[in-house]
């Protein structure tokens, strides 16, 4: 499927140019979406003539389903001569760690441009964090099961898996392009047959996903009709830096809800394929109804009705960020500071998604806003104001509208060099708006005190009171 990608480097014709001209996106975006949309015809294929029959059949079939990309062939065969030379594991874990993310980020600064790039780097960025993950995995399965965590058992490797089987999990066709991550091991019991079963005798997956694959043109409707209105560049510009402080606020709010969208569309779009492929089969709720959710990448219920940063973090991009927490954030617990080890994986994650400056300052106000978040919160719940006799509906129902206006116009504004890329643009950006949530935030020690003596006395914390996670200590980061 690579050739879409690099097909995009010179303009196309006829019904792609249509396209784009017609819905306002690049022609690159275009053949991203037709590639997403093509992993279901080939889930079907191979739901119906391979899924019983023999894993190789099912491997060779995901490699002819992609495209044997220069890079990815390069990135794999080294991976797989690690395996064959017999290095040690742990050798092997922190090579590939090293060459798999070098090789990615020079990707990055041979062809990373001004805008958002739709070229090979953006389905090598997704074998990136796969290739990393099996070398773990090996890695793991050397390990004495008391020496792993519950969640290391279920990815452990007892064995090398060979070089047929990488291929057909880093070619696998639903997730390819975007994502979503998962461990070899649920793929190779995928092939196995271990649950066929369930997909095959059954139209519930099809019918789950393609609710999914639907639910993600409502949001590509929206960004399009968004942007017709709202361009991506409109913040930059001085019709934008012109209008009241206020609606500035709001806008940025809009905006980055409306640019948001194209993201949960793309990520809806794989979920479904993969669900519709068998593959996010996920057990049986205790009731005994089967689990669709193994590729789960938005909660979109959570996500659109949260109200903290925490919150939304939480359900946003979630296989992602389980890698992150697994493969960097979790393995850094000998630093033995959560804080240093939740900054290091926000810095992982920056240098994967590239070399712009708006992803490191993307994730760095994440790791502001989280961490005084999450701060503010545990001294709120332990107040006078975060008592029940505060939480009446009267109350309850004004403070959520707020909340979530706020949690939008601020967490726009994190993103919103994300969004820009280039320094100029999201400085521009922020400048208009005075740099209102780096003030807030950042003088949050200054007047922390003063907040807490108004809320009141500290009380006594319920034994069954939540406390405030840290997204990334106890659940994801994106």
């Amino acid at each position: 499927m690579d050739w879409w990608f690099e097909a995009s480097r010179s303009k196309g014709t006829g019904i792609i140019s249509s396209l784009s001209e017609v819905t306002g996106s690049s022609e690159a975006g275009i053949r991203l979406l037709l590639t997403l949309l093509l992993t279901y015809p080939s889930a079907f294929l191979h739901r119906k003539f391979l899924a019983k029959k023999e894993a190789e059949l099912q491997h060779i079939f995901f490699i002819l389903c992609g495209k044997d990309a220069i890079h990815s062939v390069v990135c794999i065969w080294v991976l797989h001569l690690n395996f064959l030379l017999g290095i040690p594991a742990v050798y092997t874990v922190a090579f590939q760690f090293t060459f798999q993310m070098f090789y990615l980020l020079a990707g990055y600064y041979f062809t990373e441009s001004d805008t958002y790039d739709i070229k090979w780097t953006m389905p090598h960025c997704v074998l990136t964090l796969r290739l990393i993950g099996i070398a773990f995995d090996v890695y793991d399965g050397t390990k004495k099961p008391e020496e792993l965590s519950p969640e290391q058992k279920i990815r452990a490797l007892k064995q090398t898996p060979s070089l047929l089987e990488i291929l057909g999990h880093a070619y696998f066709p639903s997730s390819f392009v975007v994502g979503p991550q998962f461990p070899i091991r649920r793929y190779l019991e995928y092939t196995s047959r271990a649950y066929s079963h369930i997909f095959l005798d059954e139209n519930e997956c099809v019918r789950v996903g393609i609710i999914r694959g639907l639910l993600a043109f409502l949001y590509l409707g929206l960004h399009f009709l968004g942007v017709l209105y709202i361009p991506t560049d409109h913040v930059t510009t001085s019709a934008f830096t012109e209008k009241p402080f206020y609606i500035k606020l709001l806008l940025i709010g809009l905006w980055g809800k409306l640019n948001m969208s194209k993201y949960l569309a793309c990520w809806l779009l794989a979920e479904g394929s993969c669900i519709v492929s068998g593959l996010a089969y996920n057990g049986k709720t205790p009731d005994g109804k089967n689990k669709w959710n193994g590729t789960c990448n938005i909660e979109l219920i959570p996500f659109e009705t949260a109200t903290q940063f925490s919150d939304m973090i939480r359900c946003f991009n979630i296989n992602t960020n389980a890698w992150v927490a697994s493969y960097v954030y979790k393995r850094l617990k000998w630093l033995k500071q959560k804080m240093v080890s939740h900054a290091c994986a926000l810095l992982f994650l920056a240098f994967w998604h590239g070399l712009h400056s708006g992803y490191y300052v993307t994730f760095l106000n994440e790791f502001i806003v989280i961490n005084v978040e999450r701060d503010f919160y545990e001294m709120y719940d332990r107040s006078k104001w975060g008592q029940k006799p505060w939480r009446s509906l009267w109350v309850k129902v004004p403070c959520i509208m707020l909340k979530t206006v706020w949690l939008w116009c601020g967490l726009s504004y994190c993103v919103v060099p994300f969004l820009l890329f280039k320094t100029w643009k999201w400085v521009t950006v922020y400048s208009g708006v005075y740099w209102y949530i780096h003030i807030i935030f950042i003088l949050y020690p200054l007047y922390r005190g003063q907040l807490k003596k108004a809320m009141g006395r500290m009380a006594h914390k319920d034994k069954d009171e939540p406390a405030v996670l840290n997204g990334l200590a106890h659940s994801h980061s994106h």
